[in-house]
């Protein structure tokens, strides 16, 4: 039996070195990238071939062509290619909503000894003009926005910011825009603020940091009257992510300030059952010569909460953060962050991780 499962390895070893020595197709192309140059998208697809030729000792064929991206499309001809044949490999650039320079790729794979190539088109779209109804296909209330969300990002709490939304009244009436609430910290305008038919407006935001009273991410809604009709879809949303500004901290003031630090930064409860809550309580200290001040704690998930014995940690002191994780509804691996803002120059913002698994047994 052992000679018998020998002889069989020897002869498996056999065959693979044959077929390892067997002679292959090669694909070689005339050019492994193309520049379609500057096109419009008006005129739609464009499309260029990749010639090629096998330059090996066996048939070619090419097995598969996958394109980086949706709008590019390759075609071939699913035959062998005979040594010393050619053909090309069609390649389709679709530039429908692609304005802007371009650089896409398509990698063929064949039988060839060469079996992985990589081609790439490049280019630049010169966008068409949009129509107002492609430019404002939002509707809020009597009137069309691109998105009634402005995005603040990062503000300083010294500061106050501002962004405008368009809008565009497609109906037969003029459309007068009233406020009918909104954060005292948010001011808006309407420019103009009666818009007649055909016409476009806009609708300007300011966010004030310094009255805000809220560090992180803040989420807040506007409510519009339109016509002097209220209505809650009449709304626009706005986020900012406070920070505290320490720009004006001179080197004696950051030298003093406050240093945040933890026990862990980590808690891996490894496995619980669904349903159960799992608990840990992280040690925060302040390493540096002044208060710590604790400004907001937000978990990722609604299944975390986080509650601090102190928000304010004098210098070279040290207090407990308790967090609970509830695994009601929650199954498979977990990771969910506890973020934590402080008054810490060096390190406003701390993440402290959650994870482990949720098991249904």
């Amino acid at each position: 039996m052992k000679k018998f499962l020998s002889f069989l390895v020897m002869m498996l070893a056999i065959n693979f070195q044959m077929l390892a020595q067997a002679p292959k197709g090669h694909i070689e192309f005339e050019k492994y990238e193309h520049s379609y140059g500057v096109i419009k998208e008006a005129d739609g697809k464009t499309t260029y071939n990749f010639k090629f030729k096998n330059t090996g000792k066996a048939p070619l064929i090419i097995l598969n062509a996958q394109p980086s991206c949706g709008c590019t499309t390759p075609m071939w001809k699913r035959r062998p290619i005979p040594p010393g044949g050619s053909d090309v490999l069609e390649v389709t650039f679709d530039p429908a909503n692609r304005p802007g320079a371009f650089t896409k790729s398509v990698r063929v794979f064949s039988n060839a000894d060469n079996n992985n190539i990589m081609l790439r088109i490049t280019g630049e779209v010169i966008g068409r003009e949009r129509t107002p109804q492609e430019l404002f296909p939002r509707k809020v209330g009597l009137i069309n926005m691109a998105t009634n969300y402005i995005a603040f990002s990062r503000i300083l709490n010294s500061k106050v910011v501002e962004k405008s939304l368009e809008f565009y009244n497609f109906g037969n009436q003029p459309v007068t825009l009233d406020l009918a609430r909104k954060p005292e910290f948010i001011n808006v305008k309407f420019e103009p603020r009666v818009t007649q038919p055909g016409k476009k407006g806009k609708i300007v935001v300011s966010y004030d940091a310094t009255k805000a009273k809220t560090f992180g991410y803040d989420s807040q809604r506007i409510y519009l009257k339109m016509n002097g009709k209220e209505d809650y879809n009449y709304s626009i949303g706005v986020s900012a992510n406070v920070t505290e500004d320490f720009s004006k901290l001179t080197a004696k003031e950051r030298a003093a300030a406050p240093s945040i630090r933890f026990d862990k930064n980590t808690f891996d409860f490894k496995k619980i059952k669904q349903g159960e809550k799992t608990e840990h309580t992280f040690v925060i200290k302040n390493k540096g010569k002044s208060n710590l001040l604790i400004h907001k704690i937000k978990a990722s998930c609604g299944c975390t909460a986080a509650n601090p014995e102190s928000k304010i940690i004098p210098a070279g002191k040290s207090t407990k953060l308790k967090v609970v994780f509830d695994s009601h509804g929650k199954h498979g691996r977990q990771y969910k962050t506890v973020t934590i803002i402080t008054n810490d120059p060096n390190q406003p913002t701390s993440i402290l991780k959650v994870i482990g698994e949720v098991t249904k047994e």
